[in-house]
């Protein structure tokens, strides 16, 4: 975006405020500017992805991340290419041995948990090319409805089929659903439950 589309983007900025019930001021439209107006080619394409955000942020009276506008940018072609190169992730990941002697650990975190519902690395470690073809099928068609907040998933902890396995760290060469992410793992849900059992004893011991 160019200087001169500054103003047509600090109104957008102001109807998201106004539609998210969020407070917007000077400091923060001059941080997400300087944060955004390299993200976008003109404020057209901002303006579209604003939109989405706003049909997509859950957090009443809070003004939405940066981040979230740079990620309703993807438009359908995109979603495609992404979910192609995560399932090569995923094929990648099983010719390395994840699902048998190694576990991984992805950049992209809505991998796993699509995998998971796919049967998980163990059980895709186990099928032919054949299989697989049409497993990608059902992984692509998750994975797009995942990245586009279509549905919520969470993933398992991976187990490999032999103990004493090593972890394989996979990154991503495109774009990842990192932040506003409807994907939690086992172990954050744990610690969630974990924080708030001592909250709950902190409250008690204060109320004795």
């Amino acid at each position: 975006m160019t200087e001169q589309e500054k103003n047509s983007f600090a109104k957008i900025l102001g109807s998201v405020a106004l539609l998210c019930s969020a407070e917007l001021n000077e400091p923060i439209i001059e941080a997400y500017w300087k944060y955004l107006k390299t993200k976008f080619a003109d404020v057209k394409e901002f303006s579209k992805a604003a939109d989405k955000v706003v049909e997509n942020w859950k957090i009443v009276n809070t003004f939405p991340p940066a981040s979230m506008f740079v990620e309703y940018k993807i438009d359908k072609i995109d979603l495609e290419i992404i979910a192609q190169k995560a399932w090569d992730s995923v094929i990648y990941a099983i010719e390395q041995g994840v699902g048998y002697t190694k576990t991984a650990e992805f950049e992209d975190k809505l991998i796993p948990a699509v995998v998971e519902l796919c049967g998980g690395f163990s059980e895709l470690a186990t099928k032919t090319h054949e299989e697989l073809s049409w497993i990608k099928k059902e992984f692509i068609k998750t994975y797009k409805a995942a990245l586009q907040g279509e549905i919520s998933i969470r993933a398992n902890e991976q187990r490999a089929l032999l103990e004493n396995t090593k972890t394989l760290l996979i990154t991503a060469d495109y774009p990842t659903k990192t932040q506003n992410q409807k994907v939690l793992t086992y172990k954050e849900e744990q610690n969630r439950a974990t924080q708030l059992i001592a909250n709950l004893a902190n409250t008690k011991r204060i109320g004795a």
